[in-house]
Formats: structure tokens, C-alpha cells, sequence
């Protein structure tokens, strides 16, 4: 009837990737501007068996008053999940969607 993922109303198992990340929407819909997604890049370090991440962080970037904390999974599906939703991200950064182009599609994921 609304047209939307039922995942927005219940979570069939909670604590699963999808429900983190349908928290996560929800949160930034709450709190704009509070979760900022960027690509991370690796540097293999072989004596080490997490790799060494770097983030790069452009002035033109709204920045915080405080350090800020990142997180990253090490498993794929969050991955992919977190990789399409910072491509969302940069595209409506950019005006090539709508901010209800974006919401419409959070509603709508993970079937967009």
C-alpha cells in the first residue's frame, strides 16, 4: 500500500547487515549530515593482518568541531551495502538526485 519496503516497519532478524544499515538511514534522517561516507583505500602491510587504512578528507568537506571516528566491516556485504549508499550519497551531493530521489530510494532498498 505505501509502496515501500516493509524493512522500514520490522526487521525480520535483528542485529543483520540490512538492519544496520536501515538504522543507519534513519539516523542520518534524524541527524542530517551526521553520517559521511567515504571510500577508504588499504595499504597492504604484510606483518599486519588488518590493513593499514588511509582516509583522505577534502577541506571542502563539512567538518566537524571534534575528531572524527571512522568504522569499517570487514565483510562484504556490508561493504556493498555501505558502496552503494556513499554512491547515493555522492550523487546527491553533486544535484544529479533530488534529496526525494534519495529518500525514496532508502525507503525502497535493498530492492532498488
Amino acid at each position: 500500500m505505501l509502496k515501500v519496503n516493509p524493512l522500514n516497519f520490522h526487521s525480520p532478524v535483528p542485529g543483520s547487515a540490512e538492519d544496520v544499515i536501515q538504522t543507519l538511514f534513519w539516523m542520518e534522517e534524524e541527524i542530517p549530515g551526521a553520517i559521511c561516507l567515504t571510500q577508504l583505500v588499504g595499504t597492504p602491510d604484510e606483518t599486519n593482518p588488518f590493513p593499514n587504512i588511509v582516509v583522505q578528507h577534502s577541506d571542502s568537506d563539512e567538518q566537524a568541531t571534534e575528531a572524527t571516528t571512522g568504522l569499517y566491516f570487514q565483510d562484504s556485504v556490508m561493504n556493498n551495502y555501505l558502496r552503494e549508499w556513499l554512491l547515493h550519497q555522492q550523487e546527491l551531493r553533486r544535484g544529479e538526485i533530488t534529496r526525494d530521489q534519495y529518500f525514496e530510494w532508502k525507503l525502497n532498498w535493498p530492492y532498488t
